[in-house]
């Protein structure tokens, strides 16, 4: 799995690129691949590649698309053909990142519950200034959220966080209830 991580300030407060590239140095273990990182404005997305199945050597890491909308995705589209016959998209080589935001344009949130796989994704939409934080239906990625003084961090393994936060403690009541 590739992994995925990324932080949301205060819109006056701007992300820098060094913010992102220390948390790539936790996960290194777990995705050998190139690493790309996102900063702008009080948006900063990262993503390092590990290639899992033939479709994901099509994917390049944070994209945006016209729209200004930026996608960080990990995982593998079961139904992307479907997709891209109902969203016009003709070219076979399209990576899923790129009909995850071809469908979001089309039907915006509701276009989650139309994405078969296993999969996790943080998606930023510009126009709505709405990030959105989703994974599969059956949770087989995970996604961790950490919510702290008006910034958001995320990450899909949880060493990202603890590297932003090394003070930060885990909940034993919720140890508790996970084990």
């Amino acid at each position: 799995m590739s992994v995925l991580w990324g932080i949301l300030k205060q819109p006056d407060e701007p992300v820098a690129t060094f913010e992102l590239e220390t948390v790539s140095a936790v996960t290194s273990r777990f995705a050998p691949g190139p690493i790309t990182t996102y900063a702008r404005d009080s948006l900063g997305m990262g993503f390092q590649h590990c290639i899992t199945h033939e479709r994901s050597k099509l994917d390049q890491g944070v994209v945006r698309d016209s729209f200004r909308n930026v996608l960080s995705w990990d995982g593998r589209l079961d139904n992307h053909k479907d997709l891209q016959a109902e969203l016009s998209l003709s070219n076979s080589d399209i990576p899923d990142s790129q009909i995850v935001l071809s469908a979001f344009r089309k039907w915006n949130e509701q276009a989650f519950s139309r994405l078969t796989g296993d999969w996790a994704l943080a998606l930023w939409s510009a126009s709505e200034r709405v990030l959105y934080l989703v994974r599969d239906h059956a949770g087989a990625r995970t996604l961790y959220v950490h919510f702290d003084g008006g910034i958001v961090r995320w990450g899909t393994y949880l060493e990202t966080l603890l590297e932003w936060r090394k003070s930060l403690e885990l909940s034993k009541a919720y140890i508790g209830c996970y084990i």
